[in-house]
Parts: structure tokens; sequence; C-alpha cells
């Protein structure tokens, strides 16, 4: 009775089809609701009217596109239909119907978020988003808040973005007055890169060859 055999050319392609896989580009974002280990980047409340650059927690800038926008604000900041914010924890908002702010990173991550909200009143308040990008200024996900007056999410919920690699750069969040506070990251991935699963298959298939290799001298004695 024969068994089975297996070309090591074979192994070495399909090991090698495999890395390519693994390594044909970074994976779509995933939006989460929460961040399990991530580190929470305390605001202190300085109740600031401002463009930045501002840092705070581990070495995060945050700069506005207009200098009317507020940081480590505490003294009560309205979204119309969706709310108001006032006290502790502090905020940052754009304080604009049409305009952004951004946080940068010291260090690449792999996931970031926050609780955000945004004005819904009138067609005059519409897409609000929130996005992410690589430190080349790539846009790597983006997650429609609001449409046309209309909510495409829960307002004043943690919403976030989670990658395979940590290579969130910045974090952006525009239009409909949107603001954020519990400003979460998390710095390495939670799984492994494609270069450590390339890695990993390659062994595999060296394994695979070796095993076989045993076979056949143990089958010939």
């Amino acid at each position: 009775m024969r068994g089975c055999s297996v070309k090591p050319g074979s192994i070495l392609k399909a090991v090698a089809v495999a890395v390519a896989i693994f390594a044909s580009g970074p994976a779509a974002a995933s939006v989460v609701m929460s961040i399990p280990g991530g580190t929470l980047q305390a605001m202190p409340a300085s109740n600031q009217f401002t463009a930045g650059p501002v840092v705070f927690g581990d070495s995060v800038t945050w700069t506005a596109s207009n200098s009317f926008a507020v940081f480590g604000w505490t003294d009560g900041y309205g979204f119309n239909d969706n709310g108001t914010w006032a006290g502790v924890p502090p905020m940052a908002g754009v304080n604009t119907n049409l305009g952004s702010m951004t946080f940068t990173f010291a260090s690449d991550l792999s996931a970031v978020g926050g609780i955000i909200d945004w004005a819904k009143l009138g067609s005059d308040y519409q897409n609000s988003s929130m996005s992410i990008y690589n430190s080349n200024g790539d846009l790597l996900e983006t997650l429609i808040l609001m449409s046309g007056a209309t909510n495409q999410v829960t307002p004043d919920s943690f919403y976030g973005f989670s990658r395979s690699q940590a290579d969130i750069h910045s974090f952006v969040l525009s239009n409909g007055y949107v603001g954020l506070r519990n400003l979460t990251t998390l710095g390495s991935a939670a799984v492994p890169e494609p270069g450590t699963w390339a890695m990993m298959l390659l062994g595999f298939g060296a394994i695979g060859m070796s095993v076989r290799r045993r076979r056949k001298v143990a089958a010939l004695v």
C-alpha cells in the first residue's frame, strides 16, 4: 500500500502563494466600539479656542482647521438634536459646520477611537465623518457619522478603527460641529503582521519537507 507523497516543489509553491496573500497589502480597517487594552489619552481641561498645535497624552498632537475650534473644553458644547456635553471629561471640537480636527501620533497605532458626537439639525449639517491615514498621508478608512442631516450611526457613542498592523498615523474628524472625548489608542497590532505570517508559513513548509524526507529514508531502509 503506497502512501500519498507531496513533492517539495509543491510545498514551496503553496507557501509562496500563502505568503503573497498575507503580504499583498494592508487589510481594511474594522470599525470598533471599544478598544480592549487601549490607553486613554488624558486631555487637560484648558478650555481653549485654538487651531493648535496642542500636544497632550503620549505625545499626541491635536490641530484644527480654524482658530475657533475648542480643545480641553468643559464649559458646555451643543450638538443640537444630538444633545450637549458639559463638564469632564474634557473634549475637543471643530466648532463649525465645515472644518476638521486632526490627532497625529508620535508612533503609529493599530487602533484609535473615542466617544464622538456631532450636530444634527437641517440640511446644512451633513457629511460628518471620521477617518484614519498612514504616515504617507494615504487614506486607510472612513466612517460616515451623519449624511444629509441623518445620523448614520448612534451619536454620543464610542467609535474607532482597528487594523491588523500598526500603521495609523493620524485620526481626523470632519464637519458637523463634530466633537470627541476619551481618545483611546492601542500601539501594537493584536495579530501577527504579514512578515510574521510569512516566516511562520516558511517554517511550516520546511518542517513538512523534513518530515517527508525522513519518511522516504525509513521506507528505503
